[in-house]
């Protein structure tokens, strides 16, 4: 029983360490995870009901969920095809449309459901209070030196420093 325990929490520790690897190195999933956490934050003003709220919170993860899936394409090409080939770039820019792709789809969405919303102004109005107000700021100053750090070079498939994490 504490085995089966021990692999369950391991597998978590390998599933946060995937996500800790791809906001190092991509910083479009940096900007990604900015964009969540503000549709996070201002989905409280709004008179969502559970099923809007769950879409907009799905089509939001969904864009993050498909930026790491990219990062996993282009690292396994990295390794299969280190020289330049055509097939090569033709999958990294299949993965890397399915993220556009995504994001157009959370951004109809979002705009569908937070800026053409009729009862805007006073939706927005308590995030212009002095306390939501300065939080908003902090957010939004935070979220920037965030996404804009200096990206982690990706280690290439010849890196003698690049290790296999254990799966299950």
């Amino acid at each position: 029983m504490i085995s089966i325990l021990r692999k369950f929490l391991k597998s978590f520790k390998y599933a946060i360490g995937g996500i800790i690897t791809c906001a190092k190195h991509e910083r479009n999933f940096r900007i990604h995870i900015f964009a969540a956490l503000l549709i996070i934050y201002i989905i409280p003003y709004y008179n969502f009901s559970n099923a809007e709220a769950v879409i907009l919170i799905s089509v939001t993860f969904l864009v993050l969920i498909l930026e790491m899936i990219n990062t996993a394409l282009e690292h396994l090409v990295d390794l299969v095809s280190p020289d330049h080939h055509p097939i090569a770039g033709v999958v990294k820019d299949l993965a890397a449309g399915s993220v556009g792709m995504s994001a157009i789809c959370a951004l109809i969405v979002g705009w569908r459901m937070l800026i053409m919303n009729k009862n805007l102004t006073q939706i927005w109005a308590p995030l212009f209070t002095t306390w939501h107000l300065f939080a908003l700021i902090a957010f939004i100053v935070l979220g920037c030196v965030f996404v804009f750090l200096p990206v982690i070079p990706r280690k290439t498939a010849d890196s003698a420093s690049l290790k296999p994490t254990k799966g299950d």
